[in-house]
């Protein structure tokens, strides 16, 4: 009984140890598919300007949005926090703040991002950018 039970922890110590950060989740290449506000009947979808190049994610925390015309550089960065709810509960969300620019071309890229989710076994990053009521959705493919 003993050895089931030491062999059971083993292996849960295992599965922990070899799963992927945060961050080592969202290191690649990623692109714009589609950006809206939510709505009480459905989405209102707009554009970004940025649906046409790819976003790219480096383990330094290095990011780059190019197309075959332009290029913004920057940082991003994602962590944890806790926000307290109406009810009084604490909830953890995870946030992803990103910033790139082209200062000769002045364009500016601040993209801060309340919450976001993995979907589809880690192919899709879903980001909220909350703005009182006007709630920002934007979804993001690997590439």
């Amino acid at each position: 009984m003993v050895k089931k039970i030491s062999c059971f922890w083993v292996a849960a110590f295992l599965l922990l140890s070899c799963s992927k950060s945060l961050e080592d989740r969202l290191v690649g290449e990623w692109r714009l598919l589609r950006s809206y506000n939510k709505e009480p009947f459905g989405r209102d979808y707009f554009q970004t300007g940025f649906q046409e190049g790819k976003f790219k994610f480096n383990e330094s925390g290095i990011a780059t949005y190019y197309t075959s015309t332009d290029t913004l550089n920057g940082f991003w960065e994602t962590d944890y926090y806790f926000k307290t709810g109406y009810n009084g509960e604490s909830e953890r969300e995870k946030y992803l703040h990103l910033y790139l620019a082209n200062f000769q071309r002045s364009q500016i890229l601040y993209w801060k991002f309340d919450e976001f989710n993995f979907k589809e076994n880690w192919k899709i990053i879903k980001a909220v950018d909350k703005k009182l009521g006007w709630d920002k959705h934007y979804e993001f493919e690997r590439q």
